[in-house]
């Protein structure tokens, strides 16, 4: 239809008086093709909607049909199981949450739910974050983890138990949950105690002997008394009586924190293949020094794996033996040690695999690193007072390192320290001391046939805060090798480093960046003492805390 207005359509004018007459009559003759062409919507609409029920009814039968084609529908149930419990977190217990493990697998579907439900081992890994004055959340504990425990067959069971009541009043409230734990004690394999302290301060477990935990291969305890609560007179250092789990038949980790003497006579050093030794703090008198533990060290021809903080403690020596060899030791981690002593170590133990060591604390002198013939393929640092220059002589010593972790930028100079005599005290450490541009040094130019650290794979820095994102981006490109690279930053980002190697990170780079952030916790959550970490961590020999994996 013509309108008899067109010159004045999508304009500002305004019709006269004859053409808003025109214009009514124009409306009106248009009024029956409109309801004509509305009836026609309306009945091609009625149209679509019973193609399109017909079409998702079909492609729903369809979609039925291929599920029957699915590959893992063809998956045997043993093979299943295998896939379920390879879920399961690979380096802590798992949390009673509808989130991870067993209780997440379960959700999916009925068939999975029986298979879930007839797999062991899916429920003998468990961390009990115990409530602290919550009865009722420690009734449903119970509940739960006696039904996990029925689910969980015959096959060893590994425990995380948390007091969320921390040191000042270890496990009050919550014998109940205690006594289920040890009615099974005989299939303990693993049993982690958070915090620390010592097993005889524990109800039930203080009554356990070696002889009722045959299958523990993992135990996580101390030797000492609680603190008392913040603000309260400190109690005087005292020790309990010797851990009698630790002379557990089959142990092979141990993680104790407590004096070596008071370990139990019985424990099996021979089939010892990870050892993790602290003080513990506040629990010592200030006059006793530490004891680095060479004469049990003498007997663990299995060691692998050694940890060892001395809380601030002086360390000393044991006299004898003067000579031993650790022959399978390959990781070997360290806090208190001072640099005179290093020689002394080294020379005394001979550890023909050693390959890893995680030096975590602050120390102004490392040059006894530049003498100590290592062989290192993983080296972790956590000092924030190393010399630029230093720690470069200390790579190109190591020139078949692999890993690289250092817990803060290096420094240009050490103020007022350049001569010191004390290795090993405080330094104050400025924010324009630190070294933003060390990371240059690590980037292979063309004409310099002498790289630092040419084999390097996995780098990680955390605590830096003068880095710029520019640089870290320029020392990626660099390094087309690096399988891991993690930075954790204490500044807000710069760039997105991810997206701006775009298609670099196919090449099988693992990269982690993570700017500072922080939350808290105020809630009871079963998945308290639970750090999963943000990444960061993955691939790497040592944990930021120096422990390895």
């Amino acid at each position: 239809m013509e309108s008899p207005v067109s010159s004045l359509l999508r304009t500002n004018s305004v019709p006269s008086t004859p053409q808003q007459a025109a214009i009514r009559d124009f409306l009106s003759s248009c009024q029956p093709e409109l309801a004509r062409l509305e009836e026609e919507v309306s009945r091609l609409q009625d149209l679509l909607s019973v193609a399109t029920a017909a079409r998702d009814a079909h492609k729903a039968l369809m979609d039925d049909h291929q599920a029957l084609l699915s590959p893992v529908r063809r998956v045997p149930d043993d093979i299943l199981r295998a896939i379920f419990v390879a879920t399961l977190h690979p380096t802590r217990d798992t949390a009673l949450s509808g989130d991870e493990g067993p209780l997440l697998v379960a959700q999916i579907c009925k068939f999975w739910r029986e298979i879930a439900l007839t797999t062991p081992r899916l429920w003998a890994s468990m961390h009990l974050s115990i409530p602290g004055d919550d009865s009722q959340l420690r009734s449903a504990m119970i509940e739960v983890v006696a039904t996990w425990l029925k689910r969980s067959g015959a096959v060893p069971l590994s425990f995380t138990i948390m007091n969320s009541r921390g040191f000042y009043d270890p496990f009050s409230g919550s014998e109940a949950v205690l006594k289920l734990l040890t009615s099974v004690a005989g299939r303990w394999g693993s049993l982690r105690i958070v915090p620390m302290v010592a097993v005889s301060l524990i109800p039930h477990l203080r009554d356990l002997t070696a002889e009722d935990v045959p299958l523990l291969e993992g135990l996580s305890t101390a030797s000492f008394f609680p603190l008392a609560p913040p603000g309260a007179p400190q109690p005087e250092p005292q020790s309990a009586p010797p851990c009698e789990l630790t002379g557990a038949p089959n142990l092979k980790r141990l993680f104790f924190s407590g004096p070596p003497s008071s370990l139990s006579p019985n424990t099996p050093w021979a089939t010892i293949r990870r050892f993790n030794l602290s003080a513990p703090y506040g629990a010592m008198d200030e006059s006793e020094t530490f004891l680095f533990p060479l004469h049990i060290l003498q007997h663990c021809s299995l060691l692998e794996d050694f940890y060892f903080w001395s809380n601030d403690i002086p360390v000393s020596f044991p006299a004898e033996p003067q000579h031993l060899t650790i022959p399978k030791l390959s990781t070997l981690s360290v806090y208190g040690l001072k640099a005179e002593q290093w020689p002394e170590l080294l020379a005394r133990v001979q550890m023909p695999e050693f390959r890893s060591l995680a030096l975590l604390s602050a120390a102004i002198d490392y040059t006894w690193l530049l003498d100590a013939n290592l062989r290192l393929k993983t080296l972790q640092i956590m000092d924030s007072a190393v010399r630029t220059d230093l720690l470069l002589d200390i790579l190109r010593a190591q020139p078949e390192l692999e890993e690289l972790s250092l817990g803060y930028e290096p420094v240009l100079f050490l103020h007022n320290y350049d001569d010191a005599d004390d290795a090993d005290g405080d330094v104050p450490i400025h924010g324009d001391n630190r070294d933003a541009r060390f990371l240059e040094w690590l980037i292979p130019s063309e004409d310099d046939a002498g790289v630092i650290c040419p084999h390097l794979l996995r780098l990680r820095l955390f605590n830096f805060y003068t880095l710029s994102d520019a640089l870290i981006l320029a020392f990626l490109r660099s390094r087309t090798l690096l399988t891991h690279a993690s930075f954790s930053l204490l500044r807000p980002r710069q760039l997105d480093v991810a997206a701006e190697l775009g298609d670099e990170t196919t090449r099988g780079l693992r990269l982690s960046t993570v700017y500072t952030e922080g939350s808290l916790m105020h809630r009871y959550s079963p998945r308290a003492g639970i750090y999963d970490g943000d990444g960061s961590d993955g691939g790497f020999t040592f944990r930021r805390s120096g422990t390895a994996f």
